[in-house]
């Protein structure tokens, strides 16, 4: 199952006023790129909640992380991860993004027999500690690329503000390409995991 919404938030501006006005931290310990804020006020919480409830039915499911992610485009694009949740919810919070700054969905758990998960992490959380080291930056572009080549998406959701993208999180994905070089211009986004 895969939902998408166009205006999906009640107002979309002051969701995002809310977002470019919060403090935000790496992660710890350098697992996924940018930057997140987990001051995400409780209405829209529960407006969430309540949308994914009754969007598949499941009236036990609790959002578990919700926060506010700002990825500039030093971190240049996603790779293909699962996440341990059941279901993700990603609101798109950009204004005005380029093409190919979205999100791809694969079907299932396609999982490439030619390349060392382990590997891919080792490099993702060197890079991720220091991207403005060019060594880190290259290695870790060519296993992404490596990797990223393995997957075939059945859904490529373009970047638009205001939408939400709901899917389980069992099926692979990955961000396409991030931009911009402050919060306010970087791929800014809503990401809530319910389970």
């Amino acid at each position: 199952m895969i939902h998408v919404c166009d205006n999906f938030l009640e107002d979309g501006y002051e969701v995002r006023r809310i977002a470019l006005g919060q403090k935000y931290a790496a992660s710890e310990p350098n697992n996924y790129p940018g930057r997140r804020s987990s001051e995400v006020p409780e209405g829209v919480k529960n407006y969430i909640t309540a949308y994914v409830r009754h969007i598949t039915q499941n009236f036990s499911l609790e959002i578990t992380q919700c926060s506010f992610q700002s990825i500039d485009k030093r971190f240049d694009e996603g790779v293909y991860h699962k996440d341990r949740y059941t279901y993700i919810m990603i609101i798109y919070l950009s204004l005005d993004p380029p093409l190919n700054s979205g999100t791809e969905i694969c079907d299932g758990d396609q999982v490439p027999d030619s390349i060392t998960p382990g590997l891919c992490t080792k490099l993702k959380t060197s890079f991720l500690a220091d991207p403005y080291n060019l060594i880190k930056r290259y290695r870790y572009a060519r296993i992404r690329r490596k990797l990223n080549s393995h997957y075939k998406p059945i859904i490529k959701m373009s970047n638009k503000f205001n939408r939400s993208i709901l899917f389980p999180t069992h099926n692979f994905h990955r961000a396409q390409n991030f931009f911009g070089n402050s919060l306010a211009t970087s791929r800014l986004t809503l990401v809530s995991f319910l389970d």
